[in-house]
């Protein structure tokens, strides 16, 4: 039998929406939203704008993950144009146990996520290898596909 997810369901918080006109509120699935992961891979399906990243990324932030991309420690990280889920403070995660590390992969932020690791290679004031974890070089210097592979 497979292990459980380490999510288990996320719902929202009673009472909690006090105007449906405003983002993320006005999203027709959000007054009823509650979701539990029972598999350990799932999928969110939907028209563009329906909210699936909406969903992800308040995910990400319950999880403790940038909600831009990256690992635990890229939490400050600037090189992204999302900062923060504005869902997920409406929400409750319940977590059958909750990982040590994690990696919230977005593709479309992957550019950042290379760049803050360059960053990182030219402070001096930055202790260690920062690509180690991601096959010694700089992601900008693999295609797509291999920085992804990298990054996996």
């Amino acid at each position: 039998m497979p292990s459980p997810p380490y999510l288990d369901r996320i719902l929202l918080k009673e009472g909690i929406i006090t105007d449906d006109h405003k983002f993320p509120f006005n999203l027709p699935f959000v007054r009823e939203l509650d979701i539990t992961f029972d598999n350990e891979v799932s999928f969110l399906v939907g028209e563009n704008g329906s909210g699936k990243s909406t969903v992800i990324e308040a995910i990400a932030q319950l999880c403790r993950l940038p909600v831009g991309g990256g690992g635990r420690n890229d939490l400050a990280g600037e090189n992204s144009p999302h900062a923060k889920s504005e869902l997920a403070p409406a929400l409750l995660g319940s977590f059958f146990t909750k990982p040590k590390d994690g990696y919230f992969f977005r593709a479309e932020f992957q550019a950042h996520f290379a760049s803050l690791l360059d960053q990182r290679a030219e402070d001096p004031d930055f202790l260690g290898d920062p690509y180690s974890r991601y096959g010694g070089c700089s992601l900008h210097r693999r295609s797509h596909g291999e920085a992804f592979l990298s990054v996996f």
